[in-house]
């Protein structure tokens, strides 16, 4: 396409040339140049690595604050809510390490 591209390219810029075929090169020329970007791109896309889906891992930390057992279960709370987050997306998720309280709730997770 290239070869094409400069053969073409060479008879729109011919002073000898008359303006109808050099109209119709120029049409040529951009119809050819549309072309080999797009092939580029398709190049491009198939030769750069797609980003792995191990890379948006998320590590998330809750720590129940001050108020003792209270925090705790709002602790607990919030772990709920992201787990059923997570579920809906799709999305795996694993406790690491957890800390619970006396009364069921979470004092770290």
């Amino acid at each position: 396409l290239r070869a094409e591209h400069g053969s073409v390219s060479d008879i729109a810029s011919d002073a000898a040339e008359d303006e109808e075929m050099k109209s119709m090169a120029r049409e040529e020329v951009a119809s050819l140049e549309h072309e080999i970007l797009g092939l580029e791109f398709e190049i491009v896309k198939d030769v750069v690595p797609k980003p792995q889906e191990t890379s948006r891992e998320l590590l998330l930390e809750i720590r129940a604050g001050t108020g003792g057992e209270e925090a705790a279960l709002f602790a607990l709370d919030l772990l709920q809510m992201y787990q059923k987050f997570a579920q809906r997306k799709g999305w795996r998720f694993e406790v690491l390490r957890q800390d619970e309280s006396e009364h069921g709730g979470y004092r770290e997770v």
